[in-house]
Formats: C-alpha cells, structure tokens, sequence
C-alpha cells in the first residue's frame, strides 16, 4: 500500500479570486473631517484623556473615539457636541469650520 502525502499549507491566494476594492468614497464631509480633528485637537492641547474628554463633554468614551476617528461609525458630530466643545476648551465656534480657501 501506498502511503499518501497531503499538503497542509494553505494555497496563495490566487490575483482572480482576491475580493475587489470598494470604490474610495466617503460619506463624511471635508468640512465634517476638520472638524472632528479639530475636537480631538483641543482635546488633546489641553491634556485630557478620552474618558476626561467624554465627562466634560457629557458623552461615553466610545461615542467620542467615533466622534473623532474620520471613519464613519454611526456616532456623528452634531451642532450639540460642537457648542458643548466651545464652552468646554472656552473657543469661538470658527475654531471647527474650514478656513476660506483652505485644502
């Protein structure tokens, strides 16, 4: 009798069968991106942490870890969340929108 011999290491995948790429579009705003890394800016200028950040600004730890990634996760920046980081780290609102003629 023959003794048979299987390979056990996985295959490379194969360029063919590689899943296509998603089309890069975004549903978060040039605008919306300044303005989250703005937030996270001043949070982080004045030296809090995430769980200090989200206390002051009256929201959970993760609903501020999306508020200030640039992906979208279901949690979005609001008027609310931008007037509460005014009064917070004492800024003008003109702090989160997009300078004129700014890339």
């Amino acid at each position: 009798m023959k003794r048979i011999v299987r390979n056990t290491a996985a295959p490379a995948p194969s360029p063919v069968s590689a899943p296509a790429k998603k089309p890069s579009g975004s549903k978060i705003s040039p605008e919306d991106v300044i303005a989250k890394n703005q937030l996270r800016q001043l949070r982080l200028n004045a030296g809090h942490s995430m769980e200090k950040g989200s206390q002051l600004l009256g929201i959970t730890r993760k609903q501020l870890e999306d508020l200030e990634t640039t992906r979208d996760y279901g949690c979005h920046l609001h008027w609310s969340h931008i007037v509460r980081a005014c009064q917070v780290y004492k800024v003008s609102p003109a702090v989160f929108m997009p300078q004129a003629g700014a890339k």
